[in-house]
């Protein structure tokens, strides 16, 4: 018998500053009516600790208890000016403070053992989150209704699944968890708004290894995807109201995506391993897909995003992935790496009857990179380029009306370096966005 406990704690701060300019156009999209110049600045502090207890009982049987601990605040301060254009004076706005509180407790634990070719593992555990808001505006710090709530979700799950070999150079992966949700939401004048569910979700995995340097993989699986708690909140977080930067509206009332995915792919392994190519075929059907449409309410000018199941859909797609080291022009130390998915979709809204593309979805997507490792500074250097391609998307509206948007191509540049100042310490280092992504949305 053996057992050890790993921990590892956190701490992680960061500090933002942004002065920027924000135009209003005119109806005719060619001039500006408006200046509004804001300067933020945001103090992000999160800590936390997980904690876990690893117990092997002999060598084919083991179990795992954990508990993991997260806080984190963030504090927002807005400082804004709005000059009428053209010619106008500046007018200072009310000082905005908005301070939010995160905070996750989760809990578990699993067996693992085996019995015979089958290799058992069972597991519980239980998550609680809460987030907790509360803008205040002016010099009077006067509390901004609409800003001021608190949210908690609780998840309880209990999983099992067993693994075996059917042919000899295989492995079969039959699962089945269970998920038990509660969420409610306490707005200003503490009207509370709750929500609870509960899911069944098999999955069935299958790898063949085919030859020493092929593997064949095929699965199917029903999973989740939640919406997050910000879009649950009672609140409207005022962007510039324009297509590219809409005002964010959130819906207590929405639920979950509920997702049957199918996944075939192949994966051929080069130079021991640290090569590879890859390809994957993917499909999914979702039923009750979240999306955030845009509208323009009351004759207002501005755009709000408010998210909402909008109906049940499939997505089809291939994935294309390389990874290869540069031993064939003696440079082992560099590696060149790309990718590329293809993606369709469709989607029949239930509010208004039509079949349409995802909401917000590309096309295509493809990713383009570099490592390089300098073994004198026990250093990688890494430099990666990702390509978002323009696509237009045309969503009907309640009153009979067609929304037209066309996104333009989306560039993002990142570098990174990662740096092992020993054997258990790895400093990285990283730069996002080198230069700057501009997305047209109009």
């Amino acid at each position: 018998m053996r057992s050890t406990i790993p921990r590892s704690p956190t701490y992680l701060r960061t500090d933002e500053f942004r002065d920027q300019h924000t135009l209003r156009l005119n109806n005719d999209q060619g001039s500006a009516n408006r200046d509004t110049h804001e300067v933020r600045n945001r103090i992000r502090e999160t800590y936390g600790s997980y904690l876990e207890w690893q117990h092997a009982f002999s060598g084919l049987s083991s179990s795992s208890v954990f508990f993991d601990y997260q806080r984190a605040r963030e504090d927002t301060t807005r400082k804004s000016t709005q000059t009428s254009l053209p010619g106008g004076s500046p007018v200072v706005q009310a000082p905005r403070f908005v301070p939010i509180d995160l905070e996750r407790i989760a809990s578990g634990g699993s067996v693992t053992t085996r019995v015979g070719r089958h290799e058992l593992e069972a597991g519980i555990g239980w998550a609680q989150t809460q987030r907790a808001e509360n803008e205040v505006r002016g010099l009077t710090n006067v509390p901004l209704p609409e800003r001021n709530y608190e949210i908690s979700e609780e998840i309880y799950h209990a999983y099992v699944s067993d693994a075996f070999s059917v042919f000899g150079h295989d492995k079969l992966t039959l699962g089945l968890r269970f998920e038990y949700s509660v969420t409610e939401t306490v707005d200003f004048a503490k009207n509370s708004f709750d929500n609870d569910a509960a899911d069944l979700n098999p999955s069935i995995q299958y790898k063949l290894s085919a030859a020493p340097n092929l593997d064949f993989r095929v699965g199917v699986a029903r999973t989740l995807r939640r919406p997050d708690l910000r879009d649950l909140t009672p609140t409207i977080v005022t962007g510039s109201g324009t297509l590219a930067d809409p005002d964010q509206r959130s819906n207590p009332d929405i639920s979950p995506e509920k997702i049957w995915g199918l996944d075939v792919g192949t994966d051929f392994f080069l130079f021991q391993r640290s090569g590879l190519l890859s390809a994957n075929f993917f499909a999914r059907s979702f039923e009750d897909k979240i999306e955030r449409i845009l509208t323009q309410e009351g004759g207002s000018p501005r755009w709000i995003s408010t998210p909402r199941n909008a109906g049940d859909g499939e997505l089809y797609g291939v994935e294309l992935e390389g990874r290869l080291p540069m031993h064939m022009i003696g440079l082992p130390d560099l590696t060149l790496w790309a990718s590329g998915t293809a993606i369709k979709s469709e989607l029949t809204d239930q509010q208004t009857g039509q079949t349409r593309r995802f909401a917000e979805q590309p096309d295509l997507i493809t990713n383009v990179g570099a490592d390089y490792y300098v073994r004198a500074w026990a250093t990688t250097f890494g430099l990666g380029y990702n390509r978002t391609y323009a696509y237009d998307q045309n969503i009907e509206q309640v009153n009979g009306t067609t929304q037209h948007t066309s996104f333009s191509n989306l560039d993002r540049l990142d570098a990174s370096a990662r740096i092992s100042l020993d054997e258990h310490v790895v400093l990285t280092l990283s730069a996002s966005n080198c230069f700057t992504p501009t997305m047209i949305a109009r």
